[in-house]
């Protein structure tokens, strides 16, 4: 959705703050998904699933 509104400025600015360095590609976001409707996450319930390439542990969120 940012590669709508952001120039490519913008989203290196975004990227440098990021510890992993990018933006996640769909497919990643994806992949949780398509794992939790499996029968592999058959026994998984209630629980809350971060997919951010770390900013939470040490990116834009602890700024």
């Amino acid at each position: 959705m940012q590669r709508a509104e952001y120039t490519d400025e913008m989203l290196a600015a975004v990227n440098a703050k990021v510890p992993l360095r990018r933006h996640a590609q769909p497919e990643e976001i994806a992949a949780l998904f398509a794992f939790l409707a499996s029968e592999d996450a058959g026994y998984i319930t209630g629980h809350v699933y971060t997919i951010d390439g770390a900013e939470i542990t040490g990116g834009l969120a602890s700024r």
